[in-house]
């Protein structure tokens, strides 16, 4: 999985405070200043993508071309299959067990009747492993910090939180204590809160047994570290947009000037601001048809998916 550099809301918290100089909640309290991020996070959106990774259970089967996804699973996809490099062992450099991963073509995702979606492959691939690689964005952040049911493992794969937590998505990372925390799919209850398929120890983190009670923290996961920057100047802007109701003329003016100012920072970014994914296209089976290949001793054609 390819891990984003991450933040806590708690450290993003603490960075806003620092940067408004208002470390003693004496201006700004901290759901304004969630209000303020998860704002920001809304802009974010379709610009900033985060990689998740989810292996096909049993990998692709030739023959067969329909494939369950989880519900959670949601933006653009790249099904990939495994694909060796060469049996042309005459090519120096290339063993036997070289291999790659490449994007399948032509496909489509569609609803099923169970509340997840289907894969339909426009081609039969052969039968190996299997992966998608899919893209989601970052959900809003609790403005309560929810807390742990029970004791946590170091090996429990899911965790229940001890309140109903709404406005999280179905995938992302979280944060207890010193250890990062991966997980895909929200199962939301009257009083609880389940985290499906953890994977623990992310972002060079340590496993540990959380005990009950214990705080946990939503990340917010980006490709590249200055976007912190832009959210800080987003959030700045709308904090200092708050005092245009309910302050003095002269303090509405100071805050109107430095709103406005943040604002425009923000909205700058985007300028130069270049996704991480690349716009793809897809080509169907028409378009693809059968594969040329060629080596430095051979010329040959081969039917999209099928191993040599």
């Amino acid at each position: 999985m390819i891990i984003p550099y991450l933040r806590s809301q708690s450290q993003l918290l603490a960075d806003v405070r620092a940067r408004m100089r208002d470390a003693g909640k004496a201006r700004w309290t901290d759901p304004e200043v969630y209000a303020g991020l998860n704002e920001g996070l809304l802009h974010w959106y379709r610009r900033v993508s985060i990689p998740h990774l989810y292996t096909i259970p049993g990998g692709w089967v030739s023959g067969t071309a329909d494939y369950s996804l989880p519900a959670y699973i949601r933006g653009h996809i790249d099904p990939q299959q495994r694909r060796y490099s060469s049996h042309w062992l005459q090519v120096s450099g290339i063993s036997s067990e070289a291999d790659t991963w490449v994007d399948v073509q032509g496909f489509t995702v569609e609803p099923n009747g169970s509340g997840g979606q289907t894969l339909r492959l426009d081609f039969s691939p052969a039968t190996d492993d299997g992966r998608v690689i899919w893209w989601a964005y970052n959900g809003q952040l609790p403005t309560t910090i929810p807390t742990l049911n029970a004791e946590l493992s170091s090996s429990a794969t899911s965790l229940t939180l001890a309140s109903a937590v709404d406005d999280i998505d179905d995938a992302g990372y979280i944060r207890i204590g010193s250890e990062w925390l991966h997980y895909a799919g929200v199962t939301r209850g009257a009083s609880t809160t389940t985290l499906s398929n953890l994977l623990r120890a992310v972002n060079n983190t340590t496993a540990a047994t959380h005990s009950s009670g214990a705080d946990v923290l939503w990340g917010v996961g980006a490709h590249r570290p200055d976007l912190y920057n832009q959210l800080y100047d987003y959030v700045r802007g709308y904090l200092h947009g708050l005092f245009l109701t309910n302050a003095a003329e002269a303090e509405r003016a100071h805050h109107e000037r430095l709103s406005l100012y943040y604002t425009q920072q923000a909205d700058m970014y985007w300028r130069r601001y270049v996704p991480n994914r690349k716009t793809k296209l897809r080509l169907g089976r028409e378009a693809v048809g059968n594969i040329a290949e060629e080596s430095a001793y051979h010329h040959y054609t081969r039917t999209w998916g099928v191993q040599l």
